[in-house]
């Protein structure tokens, strides 16, 4: 993991020479990353990927599915879910939350000092 000084000199290196602006969305992707890798956020993707991945097939044709199919597929996700991909998430925003919180940090000290 970064140290917050590395994580700042990085960031102060991308966003030499910018406009306001720019800094300003800088700082709002960052936010943005907060929320995607969040464990909601993680868990609604992979279940409406669950969801639309038969429905396509069986919009095309491929197989048909019932109401039990879908149940199904929601049963195996939480199945999944509870036993793997929770687990996968936790150790994912434990690797990346803390660099993503220094770099929210370093982008609004990088916009004050610009002031």
């Amino acid at each position: 993991m970064k140290t917050y000084e590395e994580i700042k000199e990085e960031t102060r290196k991308t966003l030499e020479g910018k406009d306001e602006k720019y800094k300003r969305r800088y700082l709002k992707l960052c936010k943005s990353l907060r929320i995607i890798i969040s464990e909601k956020f993680l868990w609604s993707i992979s279940i409406i990927t669950c969801l639309i991945i038969p429905s396509i097939f069986h919009f095309i044709g491929y197989f048909k599915l019932s109401l039990i199919d879908l149940l199904f597929f929601l049963l195996l996700h939480m199945l999944y879910w509870i036993f793997k991909g929770s687990k996968d998430t936790k150790k994912l925003m434990d690797e990346s939350s803390p660099e993503i919180e220094m770099m929210i940090q370093a982008v609004n000290e990088i916009i004050d000092e610009s002031k």
